[in-house]
């Protein structure tokens, strides 16, 4: 059988839905994280549309989910977020490991 490739676009603090203290973080020339949110979201759609043209990719889009306290700064998971991201991806690789025999 032909292997089959993942792609999965993760969350970052940019890309959750439930956005807090927005005017105190992260801010990019005169873009907070709100208008940061949009173009993000906007760049991922595009690049799931192109990705999802290719035969043999699975996407898994789970960049909307999350938890403000699953990072420990804009990017980077915390354990928690680990454990969640984990408990997310499992069903899809042990899904995949299984169909593979």
């Amino acid at each position: 059988p032909k292997s089959k490739v993942f792609f999965v676009y993760l969350p970052t603090r940019i890309t959750i839905k439930d956005q807090i203290n927005i005017s105190n973080r992260f801010k990019y020339k005169k873009l907070n994280i709100k208008d940061l949110h949009i173009i993000e979201k906007d760049y991922r759609n595009s690049l799931i549309s192109d990705l999802s043209q290719i035969d043999n990719i699975d996407i898994i889009n789970i960049g909307s989910i999350g938890k403000f306290d699953w990072f420990t700064d804009e990017s980077h998971f915390s354990i928690k977020g680990h454990k969640k991201i984990a408990e997310i991806l499992q069903p899809y690789f042990l899904n995949a490991l299984k169909n593979e025999k």
